[in-house]
């Protein structure tokens, strides 16, 4: 696995928050989820759990979702 920061859930914490949290967008879900596959895909996942974030680099998050002529 790639470089990886460790992020520990508070109550209510969900994917598509800590997506959020760290990449600024909710379209880099697929990236944590792929990178917990031993995590059931709940709603909210419990206060404690440990959930292992990819490091990527921020161009990346931006522009996945860009045709590659409009990518920095």
């Amino acid at each position: 696995m790639s470089s990886v920061l460790i992020h520990t859930c508070n109550e209510h914490d969900r994917f598509d928050l800590i997506a959020h949290r760290y990449y600024g967008t909710v379209d880099e879900i697929g990236r944590i989820m792929d990178a917990n596959p031993r995590l059931a895909l709940s709603e909210t996942l419990t206060a404690g759990t440990t959930v292992f974030v990819p490091i990527i680099q921020k161009s990346q998050a931006k522009n996945a979702n860009l045709p590659p002529w409009f990518r920095d």
